[in-house]
């Protein structure tokens, strides 16, 4: 069986549904490259709650189930955009 593996596209269809008009609009103009090195706390502003939203959204367009922990596995380990892929993919849906 297949490993889901969450893309670029995925981030920025959970950013987009935080319902941050500014902040989408600013991520849909951003290169793959540049969003990909974004800070989510720094660069896009999520704040704690913020983060919990962005991962049931993930969850939700996905169909995947995250453990409790990965939000404070974010936080911690996924402070970049890239880094939240990584830590996101290594988990097994």
């Amino acid at each position: 069986m297949s490993k889901k593996q969450l893309t670029l596209v995925d981030i920025r269809r959970a950013i987009d549904d935080l319902r941050d008009s500014e902040l989408s609009e600013d991520v849909r103009k951003m290169s793959d490259e540049a969003l990909l090195k974004c800070e989510l706390e720094e660069d896009l502003g999520l704040d704690s709650m913020d983060i919990v939203d962005f991962t049931l959204n993930l969850e939700n367009n996905c169909n995947i189930c995250l453990p409790h922990h990965i939000v404070e596995d974010i936080r911690r380990d996924g402070r970049t955009v890239e880094k939240c892929l990584d830590v996101c993919n290594s988990l097994h849906f």
